[in-house]
């Protein structure tokens, strides 16, 4: 089952508040939860995504370029 808009939204602002807006643990949060729902990526793949592999336009589509994530052990 995938969450709807409304659902994604809540979810977004429920984990902003995890253990304050101060400590980096929120905006990780927030980072995960997002590229999992908004671009459709798996934990490990949200996981290895950091800036420098992002191309954010002000208008249209934005890129993330994904690595190669670990397999199962």
């Amino acid at each position: 089952m995938v969450a709807n808009p409304t659902q994604a939204t809540s979810l977004l602002s429920a984990v902003s508040y995890v253990g304050g807006y101060e400590r980096a643990r929120s905006r990780r949060f927030v980072g995960l939860f997002a590229g999992m729902y908004y671009g459709a990526l798996r934990p490990a793949e949200v996981v290895g995504v950091s800036l420098a592999d992002c191309t954010l336009p002000d208008e249209g589509w934005s890129r993330a370029v994904l690595h190669r994530a670990p397999g199962p052990p």
